[in-house]
């Protein structure tokens, strides 16, 4: 099934369709596997709930609010970033280079004070997520955050597991170094497959549901996946173009 960009307001369908995949999928299975403490859905941030980049958004955002001369050797860089990230894939390299470039602007600020500003950018994240088309998997984690354990997953910054407590969900991010309560560079970037088999083995629960706008991340562990479609717009942000769902039985 694909939804067309112009259907995306109609989010009870998107929601009917995937509970009825997740229905037929539990009532055939549950009669054959072992009893599981429950269903795991997983959700993407960037590309996903949201149509940016948060991590390059927020270090933005605490720029421009709370360091101006940074910010503005910020703005002179921006440009750039892109024709490296290019660059980049070109070379086949695995380091991001513009993140590193990113968190060194916010080096040496405190944590309180991170977390603070995390904070105001996450309810303002809430309030596009709700008043744009991305209001359609907002729609569709709430309803699922009902009934399985539903767990967003992202290599954005750890001020940013605020969103997940603002959504009502679990979230687990990358995490920063601090050093005297101070920022200091990247402490762990997560890998999305480690974290969800330990949350399979640890909580004892089966793969159910994945929505992620990366192919890379449609795990085959997951028997239902939502694949968000976007297309760029105007300063860089994302735009859902069509959603895809993939089932197999």
């Amino acid at each position: 099934m694909a939804i067309r960009g112009e259907d995306l307001p109609m989010d009870e369908r998107l929601v009917l369709e995937v509970q009825g995949k997740i229905r037929a999928y539990i009532a055939l299975h549950s009669a054959v596997e072992p009893p599981m403490q429950g269903y795991l859905c997983v959700f993407d941030l960037d590309g996903t709930l949201t149509g940016s980049n948060t991590t390059y958004e927020f270090v933005e955002f605490v720029l421009r609010h709370r360091m101006p001369k940074r910010y503005r050797v910020y703005a002179v860089l921006k440009p750039l970033f892109s024709i490296v990230g290019l660059l980049q894939g070109v070379a086949g390299l695995r380091a991001n280079l513009n993140r590193w470039v990113m968190l060194r602007f916010i080096r040496g600020m405190l944590k309180e004070e991170l977390y603070r500003l995390g904070k105001i950018y996450s309810w303002q994240v809430l309030r596009d997520a709700n008043t744009s088309e991305r209001r359609v998997i907002v729609t569709l984690m709430k309803t699922f955050a009902s009934e399985h354990k539903v767990l967003i997953i992202s290599k954005t910054i750890d001020p940013l597991t605020q969103l997940g407590q603002i959504f009502g969900v679990d979230m687990v991010t990358s995490q920063l170094r601090y050093i005297n309560s101070r920022v200091n560079g990247l402490l762990r970037d997560i890998d999305k497959r480690s974290v969800i088999e330990e949350v399979l083995q640890s909580q004892r629960l089966r793969s159910l549901l994945i929505v992620t706008d990366d192919p890379e991340e449609l795990l085959d562990i997951f028997p239902l996946k939502v694949f968000v479609v976007n297309r760029c717009q105007r300063k860089g942000k994302l735009k859902i173009a069509r959603i895809q769902i993939q089932y197999k039985v």
